[in-house]
């Protein structure tokens, strides 16, 4: 009988449509359960629900655990009464996200922490820095501890780890960087020299750039006539951006399905990331690059691990401002985004491919074999 491979998520196929759900972790998975597979497990993707019940889909199986839907306290003990019976001794274990994370008897698991969420600035002071400080420490202190609850770590980004060790004298937990990856693909041709393409590929959150970015390009549009952007994708600030754009030819919305991504941005001469924090090694930053879009990316989370400024791209402040000097550098010099943009499309190629990224999961997953194999 094969090993399994247990990867636990809250929400990652929908029973009534009979698909998984839309993000970035349900990606993760997918592609985490063919390099486990590749190993020779059999996979089991866990999740709650209403109901249990059990689902063959794509060659893996979908355990769904009867679970009072958002509570994670009862979710983790769920979680450990389906461990204690079902798992075992040389089976796997992997929370997919560390938010999950539940203390277990199991020696060989491994939680994910996607980067770090608790850096989203406020517009004003809410009271003294002195109060604000040991909040923001509380609030991390709780993430320290969901992360020490397993002995084997992924992070994707070095921020986090480099976080960790300002936390901890000792580090309690092997944590092994594997940052996110992307397909890259050559252009083929040269696009419109007379216009810039610019391009927004986010869900329409406020933490995710939305205002900084349509403040930045509303000044703009205004200075130059040949810059077209677009915003792809929906969400919270939807309605916001398009009133704010109303009757602006120069601005587009459009949105687009599950591995269409590369060919928006195909179309496009640069990308912007402005997040102003809760960013690990973006998925979105990763494939713009890997299309060779010229970048540019705020200084916040790991997004500073795969931006050099000048190099592979730009990397600008939390303030529209400071986007604006970056998109307006770009906009004037065509050479420059030239550069970076063959840059941009060399990193990712050589340093965030979807094959190296299995073969450093590939590595943990034998290394925690290894080291487990006797206890």
């Amino acid at each position: 009988m094969k090993n399994k491979a247990f990867l636990i998520y809250n929400l990652f196929f929908d029973v009534e449509k009979a698909e998984p759900t839309i993000g970035g972790i349900q990606t993760y998975i997918c592609d985490l359960a063919s390099v486990f597979s590749k190993l020779g497990y059999d996979v089991v993707i866990i999740q709650e629900g209403l109901e249990n019940t059990s689902i063959d889909w794509n060659g893996y199986q979908i355990r769904v655990l009867k679970s009072k839907i958002g509570n994670i306290k009862f979710y983790n003990k769920i979680i450990r009464k389906f461990v204690d019976s079902e798992v075992k001794k040389d089976d796997f274990v992997v929370f997919m996200t560390h938010t999950l994370n539940c203390k277990i008897n199991h020696k060989k698991t491994i939680s994910i922490q996607h980067g770090i969420y608790w850096d989203i600035p406020t517009e004003s002071p809410k009271s003294s820095s002195l109060i604000e400080f040991l909040f923001r420490n509380y609030r991390s202190h709780s993430d320290l501890k969901n992360v020490n609850k397993c002995n084997y770590c992924v992070a994707v980004d070095y921020n986090f780890l480099n976080w960790y060790k300002t936390q901890q004298y000792y580090r309690r937990v092997d944590i092994n960087v594997i940052p996110n990856y992307a397909s890259f693909y050559e252009r083929i041709g040269t696009l419109d020299n007379e216009k810039v393409r610019i391009l927004f590929a986010r869900r329409f959150e406020k933490y995710r750039g939305t205002r900084i970015f349509a403040e930045s390009i509303k000044k703009l549009i205004g200075l130059y006539p040949n810059v077209e952007v677009t915003f792809a994708g929906g969400g919270p600030d939807e309605n916001y951006l398009k009133d704010m754009f109303s009757g602006d030819k120069n601005v587009s919305f459009i949105k687009y399905g599950y591995g269409e991504s590369h060919l928006v941005h195909l179309k496009h001469d640069i990308a912007v990331v402005a997040s102003i924090g809760s960013e690990g090694t973006s998925l979105s930053l990763l494939e713009a690059m890997g299309t060779g879009c010229a970048v540019v990316s705020s200084n916040v989370g790991g997004l500073t691990n795969i931006v050099i400024d000048g190099y592979n791209g730009l990397i600008c402040d939390i303030s529209a401002d400071s986007l604006f000097e970056c998109l307006e550098r770009l906009v004037k010099d065509r050479e420059l985004r030239t550069r970076l943009s063959k840059n941009a499309f060399e990193t990712v190629k050589s340093g965030f491919s979807k094959d190296t990224w299995q073969k450093k999961w590939i590595n943990v997953i034998e290394k925690v074999s290894e080291k487990e194999k006797d206890k």
